[in-house]
């Protein structure tokens, strides 16, 4: 948030644009900005949880899947309904549906994977020979994974809301503007409102809860000097690249015109969805399951995903 008021700063003709865009901007566009900004802290939370429950890559694939689609539709039909009927408009109607339909492998593929990952199958028997998925021992983990997709969808539907936070956000992008910020850093005026305020209210207010429940502060300060200074400089620089990442996303959607938002989103999240797969299995969410019927699954999913966001 500091970063972004200082490069509107250095950029602008005020001195004090920040207090210029609060004091010019509509109240109610600064409280959308704000709530959406929230909205999606609180997707931000049930991710987390989500990671927990049904690994790295099925929430990366369900939660990105859907806030691509939902934060892609939503501005186009509150800002743009005249092109809802257009080639563009139709196109971003049917990769919602066909983001579904991916979600719904991805939900069979996490399925079949939880059940046999949980059952102990030595290495010399083969899956389809030796495991019966609908057994008592398999059926007991469906309320966890059940729960779990049920967190990562509200996940996907709360954090599609930061894009939401930018699209109503974008009077005071064009304030910014309007007093010298360069139009491909204009974007940017809006995250210390949404992410700033919104989002952080949100992400802290968990965090310290969670801290003082479980007594954890002293997670921040662990006895090892080596393991403080490794634990601090790469949630630093998890901060930095995440918080890089959108400041390269309003540069671009600032250069893709009134559709930016709708048609940058949509592609940021499938790079996403298609990273987040590549880590789960280096991060062995995948480990132990022997059988190609959960990763087949797994990959008509992503295929489906990658085609409707393009």
């Amino acid at each position: 948030t500091l970063f972004f008021f200082i490069v509107l700063k250095n950029f602008s003709d005020e001195k004090t644009i920040t207090k210029v865009v609060l004091r010019t901007a509509s109240v109610k566009d600064i409280w959308l900005t704000i709530f959406f900004g929230a909205g999606w802290g609180i997707g931000n939370v049930l991710f987390g949880i989500s990671l927990k429950l049904i690994g790295q890559s099925l929430t990366y694939a369900i939660t990105l899947g859907l806030t691509s689609s939902l934060g892609a539709l939503i501005p186009l039909l509150v800002f743009h309904p005249n092109d809802v009927l257009t080639l563009k408009g139709a196109m971003i109607i049917i990769s919602l549906i066909l983001a579904i339909i991916g979600l719904v492998f991805l939900a069979i593929s996490g399925h079949l994977r939880e059940k046999y990952q949980k059952l102990d199958i030595k290495e010399d028997r083969t899956i389809s020979a030796q495991v019966d998925i609908n057994s008592e021992e398999s059926k007991e983990f469906k309320p966890r994974f059940r729960t779990g997709l049920i967190v990562c969808i509200m996940a996907g539907i709360f954090s599609s809301m930061l894009n939401l936070s930018l699209s109503f956000g974008q009077s005071i992008a064009t304030i910014a503007a309007d007093h010298g910020t360069p139009s491909f850093l204009a974007t940017n005026a809006i995250f210390p409102l949404g992410v700033g305020i919104g989002g952080f209210l949100v992400n802290s207010s968990y965090s310290l809860f969670m801290l003082c429940r479980n007594k954890e502060f002293g997670l921040f300060c662990p006895l090892e000097l080596g393991h403080l200074i490794k634990t601090w400089f790469l949630g630093i620089l998890i901060g930095l690249l995440w918080m890089g990442g959108f400041i390269i996303y309003g540069i671009g959607t600032s250069s893709l015109g009134k559709l930016g938002g709708v048609i940058g989103w949509p592609i940021v999240m499938v790079i996403s969805i298609l990273m987040s797969q590549l880590w789960g299995f280096l991060a062995g969410d995948w480990e132990g399951v022997k059988t190609f019927k959960p990763k087949f699954y797994l990959l008509i999913g992503i295929l489906i995903l990658f085609v409707s966001v393009f």
